[in-house]
């Protein structure tokens, strides 16, 4: 356990290690809307009303089949379709396995992309990568992250339709992973009465995590 969070986990079946998770602060409140795991892709999604957030967190590994992603996809479009308007905030994030995607910060936050030459990727997954954009797109989402995440590939992704909520992304090595680890910092702020938006963000409780683990305890 992380001393003042919750962990709500999208666990692998059937195999040890894998799967996602996302640790609240335990000062709010989430509804888990979905927790599933199909063949080796997993997701969990939380909707978080105190921030008006619905939080999603995907794994997708290499050469993953596209019948097999649909599956996922088909479920984040049933999500995105149940949600109440105006439309919350939403965050989907999580390691994607998309290295033919060469990803470039534009001055709104967002990023354009295009696909690398020469890459051995196969038209069945960039099939995959298109279909989840249209679902992204269709949210208005844009991707924030630019920088290698495994190497100089960036396998992992954060969509949000609100990057103006996000104040700064610091990609770092660490000891416990072969991912670099991602920290975003955004302008929410947590205090005894009620959730407002703020610059101040601590992330230092996070950085000791080891999401290779084979329990998250």
């Amino acid at each position: 356990d992380l001393e003042g969070y919750k962990i709500y986990r999208g666990d692998r079946k059937g195999r040890i290690r894998g799967g996602t998770a996302i640790y609240l602060h335990d000062k709010l409140e989430a509804e888990e809307i979905c927790q599933m795991s199909y063949e080796n892709c997993e997701m969990i999604a939380l909707s978080i009303p105190d921030m008006q957030t619905i939080n999603i967190v995907l794994y997708r590994p290499p050469k993953t089949e596209l019948k097999v992603f649909e599956v996922i996809l088909k479920k984040i479009e049933e999500i995105f379709q149940n949600l109440q308007k105006p439309d919350p905030t939403i965050i989907l994030s999580g390691d994607l396995n998309f290295p033919f995607v060469k990803w470039n910060r534009q001055p709104e936050g967002g990023c354009d992309w295009k696909y690398k030459a020469n890459t051995n990727a196969t038209r069945n997954e960039k099939i995959q990568f298109e279909k989840l954009m249209e679902i992204c797109n269709e949210k208005c989402m844009l991707q924030i992250i630019e920088e290698g995440t495994r190497n100089e590939n960036t396998l992992d992704l954060l969509f949000t339709n609100e990057v103006r909520l996000i104040t700064d992304v610091d990609v770092n090595t660490t000891s416990i992973s072969d991912h670099k680890r991602i920290e975003v910092s955004t302008i929410f702020l947590l205090n005894d009465n009620q959730n407002k938006y703020n610059t101040n963000n601590n992330t230092n409780d996070l950085k000791s995590l080891n999401f290779n683990a084979k329990q998250i305890d």
